[in-house]
């Protein structure tokens, strides 16, 4: 039993160093809205593998933050909408590197929970003009509810599995060992 069970541990052991992993720096990438050649607003976060596509789409969900001094234009008929108007470009920044970049003349907002957050039509809108596309993969998943497992937890599931295949093969060869007789 004893042999097994170390058995077992030496096998996931073994798997874990043997798991490529990767350990790169955490890095600050974003969008900045400018008007007219100003910088207006940004949103920024870290980093985490995410594609230019994937991060434009992040607008979605993150607030922007806008530069001291700058007021939003809300809608006199609803306070929760505003449009910023002139040349608005939106830049993708990578660590500080220009990525995608659009400019449009016009650029809809909607204030949510306090915060203002580029509207979903307009992400999509100027994700376009960026000449950014979705992952189709992505897209498809999102629509038929599929969840995959992350890429750490398929490697556990698959040393677990190797750990029980490999503790069947000890107990097979230790029942097939031979027993001294007493003399």
């Amino acid at each position: 039993m004893r042999c097994m069970i170390g058995g077992m541990v030496l096998a996931a052991v073994a798997l874990v160093a043997a798991h490529p992993t990767t350990a790169t720096a955490a890095r600050a990438v974003g969008v900045e809205i400018a008007i007219d050649g100003h910088l207006a607003a940004g949103t920024i976060f870290t980093w985490n593998g995410e594609s230019e596509a994937e991060i434009w789409q992040s607008l979605k969900q993150r607030p922007l933050r806008f530069e001291p001094g700058f007021t939003v234009p809300q809608s006199a008929e609803d306070q929760s909408k505003a449009t910023l108007t002139g040349e608005i470009e939106l830049k993708l920044k990578q660590a500080g590197e220009a990525g995608a970049s659009a400019t449009v003349k016009q650029l809809e907002l909607e204030n949510r929970d306090g915060n203002w957050y580029v509207t979903n039509a307009e992400v999509d809108r100027t994700m376009a003009a960026a000449g950014l596309q979705p992952r189709a993969a992505a897209a498809e998943n999102s629509r038929s509810g599929m969840v995959f497992a992350s890429p750490l937890l398929v490697f556990f599931l698959l040393a677990a599995l190797l750990g029980i295949v490999f503790y069947m093969v000890l107990a097979f060869l230790m029942s097939r060992r031979k027993k001294p007789r007493p003399d």
